[in-house]
């Protein structure tokens, strides 16, 4: 890089609002039978050291061949396994699970009976942070919504791909005539089997031209492939996160829960996902600080010319923008819910989101990242959705050609998506944040 290109800094401070996951590889697990012990009262996990272990094992063959043999058990029995490990340690070890623990974390939801791997966090040398790829996405898509929701070239962007859009919604509303065709006569004549088959195939050609030209983000920032600079994109540089204190690592259960009642015909082979799962978080209230660089002589679209004159506050403007609205969807939505099986979750996420609501009007600025992202987190289908209800001739109607086109929703469906996941304590929604400059 010229050391002559003027790169400007800013310290942002991340605040968690509510407990925050996301993901290391999904190979890296938490075994129940190796890695950690649920205390008595299910309030906290020891984290198991595999060289205490080991010391404690010792040269005792006919020990460690007892303690195979039980982990041995418990895997194949699994939940229904009577291997208590902490029992295990004191009865036959003669010591405690609190000598062979490396770490002791916060659990919330928990059971002891339980048999369950826990889904870890991204961590960097046992400590908690935050990677800069997840805040740098989160603050992408927020450019990007603000360029297709406030500004004419954003405008015409999705008028272009609606019309995109609703060329491969006559494609499938020609085929589902064959499909009802062929269900009601038995079968189809030769020439309407064929049609079947091609309009099959111009639908996937359309699919394609839709995931190239939909939203035609190169547009706004820009095609890597320019050869004297890249996209202005890169010109938006976030780093990882300081790391959160130790004490922020907690776990808790995360379920996925349901907007609207299963029909009777579903309700017999629920979703497994819907069975709660552990996963590793960072507590309510854990803060660290990040780093947000630009360069804004090497910022080239007119539109992204905030970036170069009072751009820490213009930026977090459309990141609060984006998310203000994110969290009044999500309150359209549950208000909605009349029918939500859940009612104590559906009550405490209103708490929630409205508190959220009231603080985001006072100007504190919210971003959502890792685990329980809805699809209008973590995408532009927000801005998609305004536009067809405030500027398509068919409004509402016309996004749901568009739900039904690119993610095979039915139109009838009321909610999109149709479950949040949230935690088994107190029904809290994952992933929010507090950002404030610094």
């Amino acid at each position: 890089m010229n050391t002559s290109e003027q790169i400007v800094s800013f310290n942002i401070r991340l605040t968690t609002e509510s407990p925050v996951s996301i993901g290391a590889d999904k190979a890296h697990v938490l075994s129940p039978y190796a890695d950690y012990v649920v205390s008595h009262d299910g309030t906290q996990l020891h984290y198991i050291d595999k060289q205490k272990l080991e010391a404690l094992l010792g040269n005792n063959l006919e020990l460690r061949t007892a303690f195979i043999e039980e982990l041995r058990s418990g895997i194949l029995n699994k939940t229904r396994s009577e291997f208590d490990f902490s029992d295990f340690v004191s009865r036959q070890m003669g010591g405690s699970v609190e000598s062979i623990t490396r770490e002791t974390v916060k659990s919330y939801g928990l059971e002891r009976n339980k048999r369950q791997q826990i889904q870890s966090v991204i961590k960097s040398a046992g400590k908690l942070y935050i990677p800069g790829s997840s805040l740098k996405g989160a603050i992408r898509t927020a450019i990007l919504y603000d360029w297709l929701d406030k500004t004419t070239e954003g405008e015409e962007v999705m008028r272009s791909a609606y019309k995109e859009m609703e060329k491969a919604y006559h494609l499938i509303a020609e085929k589902k005539e064959l499909e009802l065709r062929k269900k009601t006569e038995r079968r189809l004549s030769d020439a309407d089997f064929q049609k079947m088959k091609e309009l099959g195939k111009a639908f996937s050609r359309q699919i394609r031209i839709l995931d190239r030209e939909i939203l035609k983000e190169d547009k706004l920032f820009g095609n890597i492939h320019q050869k004297e600079r890249g996209p202005d994109s890169q010109q938006i540089q976030v780093s990882d996160s300081s790391f959160f204190d130790a004490q922020a690592l907690t776990v808790y259960q995360a379920e996925r829960i349901r907007m609207n009642p299963l029909d009777e015909k579903a309700r017999s082979r629920a979703d497994q996902s819907q069975i709660p799962q552990p996963r590793e978080c960072i507590d309510i209230g854990g803060t660290a600080e990040f780093r947000l660089n630009l360069l804004p002589d090497k910022i080239f679209n007119k539109t992204l010319h905030y970036l170069k004159s009072d751009s820490a506050n213009r930026l977090l403007e459309i990141i609060h923008d984006f998310s203000a609205d994110c969290i009044e969807n999500e309150i359209y939505n549950l208000e909605s819910a009349t029918d939500m099986p859940d009612t104590h979750a559906r009550n405490a996420l209103l708490r929630f989101y409205r508190d959220l609501s009231d603080r985001s009007e006072k100007g504190e600025i919210f971003i959502r990242l890792g685990l329980g992202k809805t699809v209008f987190d973590n995408s532009l289908l927000l801005a998609m959705m305004n536009y067809a209800e405030d500027l398509h001739e068919d409004g509402e109607e016309a996004f749901l050609r568009y739900r039904e086109v690119l993610f095979n929703v039915n139109p009838r469906k009321e909610f999109f998506p149709v479950t949040r996941t949230v935690t088994t304590y107190k029904n809290l929604p994952m992933g929010w944040v507090k950002l404030e400059l610094l």
